[in-house]
């Protein structure tokens, strides 16, 4: 979920801290995708990706905890408008939406799930200037597995779809992108991915797996970004 921290309620770091507290994503996983997935480990990619900082954990699911970031932040009963969109773009989008809003009603926030057309939810999406809603559902991802292309389109000011700026995160990026070593850049990236979990420029959800069903006859080895490309296909005799 990318969060509004340009206006509104959102802009209080509190109240997305109580909506991280508020989910529980191994439910998500165990129910929902019926263990064909994992806890994203506070990250918006996986422990493949350049970058991913093995040392972050989840927000611990904590109702109360989340109760009381509500009542500090002097918000309860107050509206979170959330957007996504009804297309069935992601594997079970529509049911994970509605949990999560669910699981949000539950801190003391009132979760308004707006789930409309994807032409209308990516409109809102990219709507930077004058943020229609205090979240929206997305997936990022990356063909690269570099945790920068996820983290400058939702956490760097300026980015695609970003509606967070911060000058300690806008350091970090100049140093990541001006260093040509590899493990140096992880290790600035590292910096970066704990940034984003401590501010909460965006808040991972979930992970699910690529599912496959396969012909016997066909020796396939598909890309971890959920690419299959036909160059790596072998129908067998």
């Amino acid at each position: 979920m990318r969060f509004n921290c340009k206006t509104g309620i959102g802009t209080d770091l509190r109240v997305r801290q109580a909506i991280s507290h508020s989910i529980d994503r191994e439910s998500i996983v165990k129910d929902i995708y019926q263990g064909f997935g994992e806890v994203p480990n506070g990250q918006g990619y996986n422990d493949l990706t350049l970058g991913f900082d093995p040392a972050i954990k989840d927000y611990p699911f904590d109702i109360e905890k989340a109760k009381q970031l509500v009542k500090e932040a002097g918000v309860e009963g107050q509206e979170f408008t959330i957007s996504g969109a009804t297309a069935n773009r992601w594997l079970k989008d529509r049911e994970i939406m509605e949990a999560v809003g669910a699981m949000i009603n539950k801190s003391g926030l009132k979760a308004n799930i707006k789930l409309v057309e994807l032409a209308e939810a990516t409109t809102i999406l990219y709507e930077l200037e004058n943020p229609i809603v205090n979240g929206s559902f997305t997936s990022p991802s990356s063909d690269l597995l570099d945790a920068d292309r996820v983290l400058a389109n939702i956490a760097k000011a300026g980015g695609r779809v970003s509606l967070y700026s911060h000058p300690d995160m806008e350091k970090l990026f100049e140093t990541e992108r001006a260093e040509l070593d590899n493990e140096k850049r992880g290790a600035t990236m590292r910096q970066m991915s704990k940034h984003a979990y401590d501010n909460l420029p965006f808040m991972p959800v979930s992970q699910s797996y690529w599912i496959y069903g396969v012909s016997p006859k066909l020796k396939m080895q598909a890309y971890p970004t959920g690419q299959l490309p036909m160059l790596r296909m072998q129908l067998q005799q």
